[in-house]
């Protein structure tokens, strides 16, 4: 498919857009299906363009209108996204590695396969979006919402994910190892097969979630609440600061492995 933004549409943006928004000369050289690495895109109104495999690593897209914009396959790499609307965009297999993309809304948004290795995301909307295979190693997540969001299998391995809400998400497979966690909604979250070993996980809450086949080895689980939470089968051994009181209120199986001296009770079949 052709990158580049529809000519009738560039037509008007150009003419309409408020003065000194963005570099005119860079839409038109997008417009041409050049690339336009490090252009100046402040604030442009791309609503619902088709910008797929398009060629924007550096680029100044701060604050700009890309809701439901198709950006798939698309090289972003080190773009400034601060407060961009992604809404319901389309970023499967887009590279988005080490963007600024403080406080951007990505709500609904198919970010399958996309990378974002060494993002900045903070207090970004995820919720609801799709991540299934995504890449965010090293990533600042801190503050983020991914409520009710796909990270199935994603990579979030030393991920920064503080005081951060992911009531509900899939994360079945999904690699946290030695992610910063603390202080983390995890209430109904699948994480089923979830790799935490190593991870920061003080006052976490899992609330009801599904532990099941987890790797938890050597994670601080200092505080955490596990009401309800099922971990039949998962691995705890050297968990830090895991206390039995806690372990009370969780359950699991003959397969689940605890620290010394600790126990849960069974499931329910």
């Amino acid at each position: 498919m052709r990158s580049g933004f529809p000519a009738a549409f560039l037509g008007a943006l150009v003419l309409t857009a408020p003065a000194n928004a963005f570099d005119a000369e860079a839409v038109t050289r997008v417009r041409a299906g050049q690339s336009c690495e490090g252009c100046d895109l402040l604030r442009v109104n791309l609503h619902a363009v088709s910008l797929e495999r398009a060629r924007l690593a550096g680029a100044v897209l701060r604050e700009a209108d890309l809701k439901e914009a198709n950006l798939a396959a698309a090289n972003l790499t080190e773009a400034d996204l601060r407060r961009t609307d992604l809404e319901k965009s389309v970023l499967r297999e887009a590279v988005l590695t080490r963007v600024k993309a403080q406080g951007a809304e990505f709500e609904k948004a198919d970010m399958t396969g996309v990378k974002l290795d060494g993002a900045d995301l903070r207090g970004a909307d995820l919720a609801e979006t799709v991540l299934a295979g995504a890449t965010m190693r090293d990533a600042d997540m801190r503050g983020v919402d991914l409520k009710r969001a796909n990270l199935a299998g994603a990579d979030l391995t030393k991920v920064q994910l503080s005081d951060s809400g992911l009531k509900r998400t899939d994360l079945r497979g999904a690699i946290l190892e030695g992610a910063k966690a603390a202080n983390v909604n995890f209430d109904r979250a699948d994480l089923r097969g979830a790799r935490l070993a190593g991870a920061d996980l003080h006052y976490a809450k899992f609330k009801r979630a599904n532990l099941a086949g987890a790797d938890l080895r050597e994670a601080n689980l200092a505080n955490v609440s596990l009401f309800k939470a099922d971990l039949s089968g998962a691995n705890l051994q050297g968990a830090r600061d895991l206390k039995q009181p806690e372990l009370n209120r969780a359950c699991g199986d003959e397969r689940t492995v605890l620290p010394a001296g600790l126990k849960v009770p069974r499931c329910p079949p």
